[in-house]
């Protein structure tokens, strides 16, 4: 009895798998008038991306694309038109929340990739890194922010899935006060603090869908006649010292022609 129950047990998930594989298929096939349709549909909505001249920007084959400022859902649904219309095979971290029966094949279809955002050791920097080694055409979609609600700190991860995959990072948005779409210079991973930074300083509040939930990137400058310098010798005070006194808990800090830039904790 133990046995025969078993038997339908394991013919029961087989057939499930056998059924799972043969929808994902349904899906990538239907996935090419699916994409052309909501690019169109993107389009008409009054959306202008900015594409690149074909051929221009190799390197979308194979990157880290980073998303920001992520405040909805709609920046996914806008912004998988732009991604859709120049990058051959894109690969988005979607929520497991969302991975459920129908929803999950059809997403897994589009070459979307489950992560536990509640698991801090969720392995998406390991499993991002193993499919860039299987070579070929590859992208993956991050936002740094991990959150749709509003947050100060950035999480790192798509820096170190590009620096130990040896790919490019290719900072894009969403920008809904222009109504546009489009990509940022290329960087290439080799300093994580100055590379976040870099990419930190590229996104304002504006070009949120709620700007009131995306904190930009602290910037200081005290005076136009004055260098930082000369600032912190009037104030008798270190930088660190500044800081600390002003209750700026800095995870790191940059100078750039005298401004100073920081992320916050």
């Amino acid at each position: 009895m133990k046995n025969f129950k078993k038997f339908w047990i394991c013919l029961v998930k087989n057939c499930v798998g056998v059924f799972e594989k043969i929808w994902i298929c349904l899906v990538k096939l239907l996935l090419w008038p699916v994409k052309k349709i909501w690019i169109c549909l993107v389009r008409l909505c009054g959306w202008k991306l900015n594409l690149p001249k074909k051929g221009s920007r190799p390197e979308f084959e194979r990157c880290v694309f980073v998303m920001a400022p992520h405040t909805s859902a709609l920046d996914f649904i806008i912004g998988a038109a732009y991604l859709w219309a120049c990058c051959s095979n894109g690969r988005v971290f979607i929520a497991k929340e969302f991975f459920f029966w129908p929803l999950g094949s059809f997403l897994r279809g589009l070459g979307c990739i489950s992560v536990d955002r509640g698991n801090p050791t969720n392995g998406l920097v390991p499993r991002a890194v193993a499919e860039f080694s299987k070579g070929g055409p590859l992208s993956v979609v991050l936002t740094p922010e991990g959150t749709r609600k509003s947050t100060k700190k950035w999480f790192k991860g798509f820096w170190e899935i590009a620096n130990k995959a040896g790919v490019p990072i290719v900072p894009t948005y969403v920008n809904f006060k222009t109504k546009e779409i489009g990509a940022f210079d290329t960087i290439i991973p080799t300093d994580c603090e100055s590379d976040l930074l870099m990419v930190r300083k590229l996104y304002k509040k504006d070009m949120a869908k709620y700007p009131d939930k995306f904190i930009e990137v602290w910037k200081f400058k005290e005076s136009t006649q004055e260098s930082l310098s000369t600032f912190l010798i009037k104030k008798n005070r270190t930088l660190k010292s500044y800081l600390f006194h002003e209750k700026y808990f800095c995870d790191f800090t940059f100078i750039e022609a005298d401004v100073l830039y920081i992320n916050c904790i």
